[in-house]
């Protein structure tokens, strides 16, 4: 979880994204680590992962690196 915060404490976006995940524990722990609850994803099937996918595309597709 250290390094999440310490990536979120830099300005950088964490998406994270879980398929076919029942522990709950590890729900949690993505959904902590994402930079927000639209960072974070859970997919139950490979059509929902397909779209989780596309849904983060989409919204990085207008990132712009600075340095």
């Amino acid at each position: 979880m250290q390094l999440c915060t310490n990536m979120k404490t830099k300005g950088i976006e964490v998406y994270t994204v879980g398929f076919q995940i029942d522990n709950d524990k590890a729900k949690t722990m993505l959904a902590k680590c994402a930079t927000s609850s639209a960072h974070n994803y859970s997919a139950a099937n490979g059509d929902q992962l397909k779209q989780a996918f596309r849904d983060i595309a989409l919204k990085i597709a207008f990132l712009r690196l600075t340095n």
